[in-house]
């Protein structure tokens, strides 16, 4: 009957084929069409554990708004939530245990249906314990038989069949033709939010686990505090003098685009894969795909990455004297904007495996090896001359070569952001050349 339930309402099946005809009021439906006037909550479902009853219901509410403007969901729902609490309301309540269960089928309609008329005549609320007797019913009918005897045997069974198969006949051969009747309406379709109330919903969501439980939220500005101060710690007051301290400088940008990346895409990676546990019935349930949910997932981390960067740069900048350059704000600021399209190309990659792995552990691994891999092509750790050709073109498409180019201009020629594309790029790049060539005439001499 589950699987049956399951089929019918469209949920997500773990393995099998099922065909068949589809039909409400004679209208024929496929399996899409059905799904779209099924609303499904399996048995086995379990609440978000971070979001309240009220707060899952009123989220709810807003994936599958009414189609009329008539009813204010948030009132109803807060209004059912002080109705069920048991505690002001314990003298309107009546509640069954397990009292009917000695009861046939037809006794227990009847008091069913009378305790219900009960209750909305008395505006009560009763809470009824039952156990379906569904083997009951089974039993009850497969004991019915038409005996031309005082008790049943194969002989009175044959001949109730023969009966019954005489009086199927007599009443097709008596019946009237039948009438022919347009055909019923179809019920109307399950409301469903469009791609911006999905939006909404998800971010009222979010907001609504971020007051349930912050600590998961700050987690990833606390990792990337801990982080830069490390760094800072391990490359205090770097030298201002270019050639004195250019084996630091290079290590200290190593240790940005590299090391630092480690503990933070990991922190990244555990924080969504928390995250999309706690919705995964949503994603089984079809009640929204994977692009609204990482739009609004982005889009609601926006201020904690902004938090991570700023926690991030300002130890670097002020400990290490980032800036070769007297200490100006678009330095930092430029700085700041470098560090934050690093950690958001970080965040990208956290939500792409955490889509597409199952296991933390392995989405962990592939990210930290495609990092590796985008490292090592860059051009910082294997210089572009001593690579094959086909990794010389690869860098160009390297994030982290960018994100080294521009970090390095900042670093050893204290040129911020928007002036990343003037000459000097190009005499930094004639002077490495130059001095090149003559290294080689000063050996062939």
């Amino acid at each position: 009957m589950n699987c049956l339930i399951r089929l019918l309402s469209g949920a997500k099946m773990s393995r099998g084929k099922a065909g068949g005809e589809i039909t409400i009021n004679g209208h024929r439906l496929d399996k899409h069409q059905l799904r779209q006037r099924i609303g499904f909550l399996p048995t086995s479902f379990d609440l978000p554990p971070d979001l309240t009853v009220q707060q899952f219901l009123t989220i709810s509410a807003m994936f599958y708004p009414s189609k009329t403007k008539n009813y204010h969901m948030d009132g109803m729902i807060h209004q059912y939530a002080n109705t069920f609490a048991l505690g002001p309301f314990k003298d309107c309540i009546f509640v069954c245990s397990t009292v009917l269960n000695s009861l046939d089928i037809y006794d227990l309609a009847f008091i069913i249906n009378g305790l219900r008329d009960w209750a909305i005549k008395s505006k009560r609320i009763v809470i009824l314990a039952i156990a379906p007797p569904t083997i009951d019913i089974l039993n009850m009918f497969s004991k019915v038989d038409l005996a031309t005897y005082d008790y049943l045997t194969n002989e009175a069974e044959a001949e109730s069949s023969m009966r019954i198969g005489h009086l199927i006949s007599e009443w097709q051969r008596k019946a009237p033709p039948p009438v022919i009747r347009p055909l019923d309406l179809l019920p109307e379709e399950v409301g469903t939010a469009n791609f911006l109330q999905v939006i909404l919903a998800l971010f009222r969501r979010m907001s609504y686990e971020l007051l349930n439980r912050p600590y998961i939220f700050i987690i990833l500005p606390l990792v990337s505090n801990i982080v830069s101060l490390l760094i800072s710690l391990s490359f205090v007051s770097l030298s201002n003098d270019k050639r004195a301290g250019a084996s630091e400088r290079l290590g200290l940008v190593e240790a940005l685009v590299f090391y630092s990346t480690i503990p933070i895409n990991t922190t990244m990676i555990l924080y969504l894969y928390s995250r999309r546990k706690s919705a995964s019935w949503e994603f089984k349930a079809h009640i929204y795909g994977s692009l609204p949910y990482g739009v609004a997932k982005t889009l609601f981390d926006l201020s904690f990455l902004l938090i991570s960067v700023l926690l991030f740069t300002l130890p670097i900048y002020f400990v290490t004297g980032f800036d070769s350059a007297p200490f100006s704000l678009s330095g930092l600021s430029s700085f700041s904007i470098v560090t934050f399209l690093f950690f958001f190309y970080l965040y990208m990659i956290s939500l792409l495996v955490a889509h597409l792995f199952k296991s933390a552990l392995l989405g962990t691994i592939v990210s930290i090896c495609l990092n590796l891999v985008s490292f090592v092509v860059s051009g910082l750790p294997i210089h572009p001359l001593d690579q094959s050709l086909p990794f010389d073109g690869i860098r160009l498409i390297s994030p982290h070569f960018w994100i080294e180019y521009a970090i390095l201009q900042q670093n050893f020629m204290g040129t911020p952001l928007p002036m990343l594309s003037n000459n000097q790029t190009h005499e930094l790049v004639i002077g490495c050349e130059r001095t090149k060539v003559l290294a080689k005439k000063i050996k062939e001499v």
